[in-house]
């Protein structure tokens, strides 16, 4: 039997990028082919509204996967990626965890596998393979999908954009902005999910009063950074730029005061899972994500 785990115990769905987003913004860029007649271009979908997550629940448990290996179980039996497991060996199965311990507890005896396809309710006799000390049937199994997206208004109706990720959750913040008690509370947050990555979004630094600080915190947490409009401000004043020494530049100046440039200098995105991640847009990072026209 494979899941998430490995072949064997349910591949459960990792809630594919289940995002705790604090003041975020983020870009999925992709590039679609272009045809025979024509030069390869890029298109860039910018979602600049409400960013929401989304988790859908299938009624059975479907065969998300099935393994390449010639003898694999369910690949000899006929099952297919798409197949829906009704019941095995007359027992109605709900989910990934109850299939798991089905074929465990068969200890290797074939097993009566009912499975809907399109609609039609057929039977395959599986008989599970023992693989490092595990009976499994060869298959991923998942019972529900997740994904995160944004709702945006593209001038004539509201669309929502999502973005199915099964294997990693990825939680992103944003516009710290040196607030370090603000930092601590979504730190704490997003501990209790448990996401293989955070990812700050850039403006981690000026305006707050703790730069460094925060900086600290992130590092200490694995937080993966990203370079914003503020970082750069900090860099220009730490560089003397004239613009910086004017009265209403303090901010950065402070921040510029207690930092070095090594400790704010980070990439300009972050690519993951088949999504960028940026600070406004690729190449702009001050875009204003709200201009219609622009976007």
């Amino acid at each position: 039997m494979q899941n998430t785990l490995k072949e064997n115990k349910i591949k459960r769905p990792r809630t594919s990028f289940c995002a705790i987003v604090i003041a975020a913004a983020f870009m999925l860029l992709f590039s679609q082919p272009a045809n025979a007649a024509e030069p390869e271009k890029q298109q860039m979908l910018i979602p600049g509204g409400m960013t929401f997550g989304a988790k859908l629940s299938y009624p059975l448990v479907m065969i998300a996967e099935v393994s390449e290996a010639a003898d694999c179980p369910a690949r000899l039996a006929g099952l297919r990626t798409g197949d829906c497991i009704v019941s095995l060996n007359g027992e109605e199965i709900k989910t990934p965890e109850q299939l798991a311990t089905i074929v465990e507890s068969a200890n290797g005896a074939a097993i009566a596998v009912k499975y809907r396809r399109e609609g039609i309710e057929s039977t395959a006799t599986v008989i599970p393979k023992l693989q490092d000390n595990e009976y499994r049937l060869g298959i991923t199994v998942r019972n529900s999908s997740a994904g995160i997206g944004t709702v945006y208004h593209n001038g004539r109706m509201l669309s929502i954009c999502v973005r199915e990720c099964d294997d990693m959750r990825i939680a992103l913040l944003s516009d710290i902005h040196a607030n370090l008690p603000a930092l601590e509370a979504v730190l704490a947050a997003i501990r209790r999910h448990q996401p293989d990555r955070i990812i700050s979004l850039g403006d981690q630094v000026n305006l707050g009063p703790c730069p460094k600080e925060v900086l600290d915190l992130l590092r200490a947490e694995g937080v993966e950074c990203i370079s914003g409009n503020h970082e750069r401000y900090v860099l220009a004043a730490m560089g003397g730029d004239p613009l910086y020494q004017a009265a209403n530049f303090s901010a950065p100046r402070f921040a510029a005061g207690r930092l070095t440039a090594q400790e704010i200098t980070f990439p300009a995105q972050i690519d993951a899972e088949g999504v960028t991640f940026c600070h406004a847009m690729p190449g702009d990072d001050r875009f204003p994500v709200y201009d219609t026209e622009r976007a």
